[in-house]
């Protein structure tokens, strides 16, 4: 009959609705930036993001519709995804040499990890305590200040000495 032959037509007809896309959405945390921030892609294409972070920070991985820590991070689209990377502050090591008899104490004036390991751009307060019969003389490696207290940036892993000399009688 003609309407099972129209019927038959109609529900075998190809779509013409076009490709599949998907909206992927790229954005990053306090530290860094990304190399986009998504968009409509087609099912099966592949997109590539970079995360580019700050000076004094750390790439730390990848949260939401991905994961890991791979970067750049290539994925193929397949479903609606909210990337977003993921960064922390750089650590560095302090590394504190004495040359003769004294103590140098170490006063975090921003918040350190360890004793010894300081968050990027955290001031460090260095105090040169001679020994009994000795004098503070200067520091050598990352300052050339000769007064026994500083404050150094750490901006870097650095190493300072604090040299002291003997009071002869």
């Amino acid at each position: 009959s003609l309407l099972s032959f129209f019927l038959f037509f109609v529900t075998c007809k190809k779509d013409d609705a076009g490709p599949v896309t998907f909206l992927i959405s790229v954005d990053a945390q306090d530290g860094g930036t990304v190399s986009t921030s998504g968009g409509e892609y087609e099912e099966g294409s592949t997109l590539t993001i970079e995360a580019v972070p700050d000076e004094g920070f750390d790439f730390a991985g990848w949260t939401g519709g991905a994961s890991g820590d791979t970067n750049p991070l290539t994925i193929t689209v397949g479903t609606n995804a909210n990337i977003t990377a993921t960064f922390v502050r750089s650590k560095y090591n302090l590394t504190v040499t004495v040359d003769g008899q004294g103590t140098v104490a170490q006063e975090l004036i921003s918040t350190a990890k360890t004793p010894t390991e300081y968050e990027s751009f955290s001031n460090v307060r260095l105090t040169a305590t001679p020994s009994s019969n000795w004098i503070f003389y200067k520091w050598s490696g990352a300052s050339s200040l000769t007064t026994p207290q500083i404050e150094i940036e750490m901006d870097s892993s650095k190493d300072i000495t604090a040299s002291f000399q003997e009071i002869f009688l």
